[in-house]
């Protein structure tokens, strides 16, 4: 509804704090790191030095976190969807672009939102057999 919002709680017996050695990925969400930035930022001896490990301690934990669901693809079985595509079944004289592809993807149920999905299903375009890239986003397979 407009107009309203939401009091936030000072409970903070749940957010990581900044001293922990790993944060827990399902403890972090937005407003939880938020609450914890407030509580460091309060602290006035070295809370710049405890933000910024804070901060680069959640980006790497993030990093590791998409790079795990990246790597976790079974690329055979989203190469099997690729090349159930009516341009790859029935090659014509033009080419195709990534993005029709994701878009493929998308449709058949394939999480397209993960970070860098787009270079592994370059790479998973090019190690089919006749594909001939024609440039950045196209792709030509010969008959």
């Amino acid at each position: 509804m407009k107009g309203e919002t939401k009091e936030m709680s000072n409970n903070t017996s749940d957010v990581p704090s900044a001293t922990d050695d790993e944060p827990d990925l399902e403890m972090i969400k937005i407003d939880h790191v938020i609450n914890d930035i407030k509580s460091i930022i309060g602290d006035t001896a070295q809370s710049d030095e405890q933000l910024k490990h804070y901060i680069s301690k959640v980006e790497s934990h993030l990093n590791n976190h998409q790079l795990q669901e990246l790597n976790s693809i079974d690329k055979d079985a989203m190469k099997a969807v690729i090349l159930k595509h009516p341009y790859f079944r029935n090659p014509c004289n033009y080419n195709i672009r990534l993005t029709t592809i994701m878009k493929y993807l998308k449709k058949k149920g394939i999480d397209i939102h993960l970070r860098n999905i787009d270079l592994l299903v370059d790479d998973i375009i090019m190690s089919i057999d006749g594909i001939e890239k024609k440039g950045y986003d196209k792709y030509f397979m010969k008959r």
